[in-house]
């Protein structure tokens, strides 16, 4: 491969896995930003900055101007922070909590501009910056065109009055007379006044509309709407008032996390290997906390090893068997990798995962073995599961007559198993296996065998001198075979590059539909992450023996 083509290709990937990232460099118009919370290892851990302007990146807002941070927490309660900006027009917020316990949100009144932030969760990797973006001011310095209003949808169909605050609520557990509280959040360190209580009224489409009268304004105000069902609160997302304008808000009950999966397969040597990317979306309106035992993801039956792709600290692996996330979830989606094998008897993988939360919108990939055209797919989902599309199935053929198997929007209901069987996969052959083990048997004796010169040394050799010779072969021997891997890995690694170039071709050309690139991408990427991790820790074991 050129070394264009490489620098082409990781681009692609780069673009595949982080479409922000892309976006950033394309500098768009600052409104567009607005709100959008931005990473940045410049910016201290536990620290968010907010940048206040006047739709140009060089208008910043007068110094002194409140901005306010609200902090939810997971037992439903909230309190605002609120920092003047600095004469660089940024106000800064620090000492905020890392571990997704607390979900932050910025607000700032800008003239009549009411401006909002996107949900912000820190990590232990990098602090934040963000911006709000009011309207851009003329040569005498008034704002241009109508007022900002990002506290207002022009998709909702609800209109409200001045000073009119209208809650739209649904779900589980909802019903005409649903008591929904308003509160004004208080400043942090101040107790919380008394709700407002309002039950809500019939509103049609299976919904119910709760209304809030005389709400009052003002720069230090900031409110939430919420209800509790059972034990937990669901919380709207925070609001300004301002005058002459009323809001809208809505709160989902959905009393769980929402699990989607997109699973994606290929054979390795004598085994399925597997890569699982677990979507988890929290629809609280607040971090979740799953409790002491933790949220629970169980692996197939039969799952051999495994290793996991997490950021938060919060995931853990018990092999084999289950992921469990430990501590609070953030709301809105986090996601987990998990990549594990599947043992291949006779040329079948039997796939059989519980999913005691049920699986929504969720997708399997299948390579099919190249060494076998007659590779056969089923999905075979419990009664109450819903799959679109046919079964078996269905076949798409990707780069260089790669081909796929493909099946989309799989539910599952809580509670039911996922069952797929993969079939015609290559098998070992029947001497091949008396051969392998034959040969595990020998290898037993001869450590057996090892093992009793060691304790016995007939030999009186030194053992000190034995065991540097032990480790020394053991070394090049680990070495060799680390060596093997990295060639094989590399050069998988260089077909997907291949194979992703060809792809995005393709589609600039017009040579393919939108689902068919979509599903091969995701084929690929899906592939190609894998490679890459497993050379990531090839390097970090070649770091280690060298140490």
């Amino acid at each position: 491969m050129t070394k264009t083509k490489r620098i082409l290709a990781t681009a692609l990937l780069l673009l595949a896995l982080a479409p922000g990232a892309a976006l950033a460099q394309q500098m768009p118009d600052p409104r567009q930003m607005s709100g959008t919370p931005r990473p940045d290892q410049q910016v201290k851990l536990g620290t968010v900055t907010v940048r206040l302007v006047h739709g140009e990146l060089s208008k910043v807002a007068a110094a002194g101007t409140p901005v306010h941070m609200i902090a939810l927490r997971a037992d439903g309660s909230a309190e605002r922070i609120t920092q003047p900006l600095d004469e660089q027009g940024r106000a800064t917020f620090d000492g905020l909590a890392q571990d997704g316990s607390i979900a932050y949100y910025a607000y700032a009144l800008l003239g009549d501009d009411r401006l909002e932030s996107q949900i912000i969760t820190l990590d232990k990797m990098a602090g934040v910056r963000l911006m709000l973006v009011g309207r851009k001011l003329d040569q005498q310095g008034q704002p241009i065109g109508n007022p900002v209003d990002e506290a207002v949808s022009e998709e909702d169909p609800m209109k409200q009055p001045a000073g009119e605050v209208w809650v739209a609520v649904a779900g589980r557990g909802i019903s005409k007379d649903t008591p929904v509280e308003l509160i004004e959040i208080p400043a942090k360190g101040s107790p919380t006044s008394p709700p407002q209580v309002v039950h809500a009224v019939d509103g049609g489409n299976q919904q119910f509309v709760a209304r809030f009268a005389d709400v009052a304004g003002g720069d230090g105000k900031v409110y939430l709407a919420r209800l509790k069902v059972g034990s937990r609160y669901y919380n709207s997302k925070p609001f300004m008032m301002r005058a002459g304008s009323g809001v809208g808000r809505r709160i989902l009950v959905i009393d769980q996390v929402v699990v989607s999966i997109h699973l994606a397969a290929e054979v390795e040597d004598a085994s399925l290997r597997v890569q699982t990317q677990y979507t988890l979306q929290n629809f609280q309106g607040g971090p979740y906390d799953p409790g002491p035992d933790g949220l629970e993801l169980p692996l197939p039956v039969g799952a051999v090893g495994g290793s996991l792709s997490d950021e938060t600290g919060k995931v853990k692996l018990d092999p084999g068997k289950r992921i469990i996330w430990k501590g609070v979830l953030p709301p809105g989606q986090s996601e987990v990798i998990a990549a594990y094998g599947m043992p291949i008897n006779d040329g079948v993988v039997n796939f059989e995962m519980a999913a005691p939360l049920g699986l929504f919108q969720s997708t399997l990939v299948i390579s099919q073995s190249p060494g076998s055209a007659s590779t056969a797919i089923t999905v075979q989902v419990p009664a109450g599961a819903r799959e679109v599309g046919p079964i078996p199935m269905p076949v798409m053929e990707g780069e260089k007559g790669r081909k796929f198997h493909v099946a989309s929007n799989i539910q599952v209901p809580g509670g039911s198993v996922l069952r797929f069987t993969v079939s015609g996969l290559p098998q070992v052959p029947r001497m091949q296996k008396v051969w392998q083990v034959g040969a595990g048997i020998v290898v037993l004796l001869l450590v057996a065998l090892a093992l009793l010169l060691t304790i016995f040394d007939p030999f009186n050799r030194r053992a000190g001198a034995g065991k540097s010779a032990g480790v020394a072969a053991t070394g090049e021997g680990g070495a060799r075979a680390s060596l093997a891997r990295r060639k094989e890995l590399t050069t998988r690694r260089e077909q997907l590059y291949d194979e992703l170039v060809t792809l995005e071709r393709k589609r600039a050309a017009q040579q393919i539909d939108d689902d068919r690139y979509e599903t091969n991408r995701q084929a690929v990427v899906s592939r190609l992450t894998l490679v890459l991790r497993e050379l990531d820790q090839l390097d970090a074991a070649g770091s280690t023996r060298a140490s």
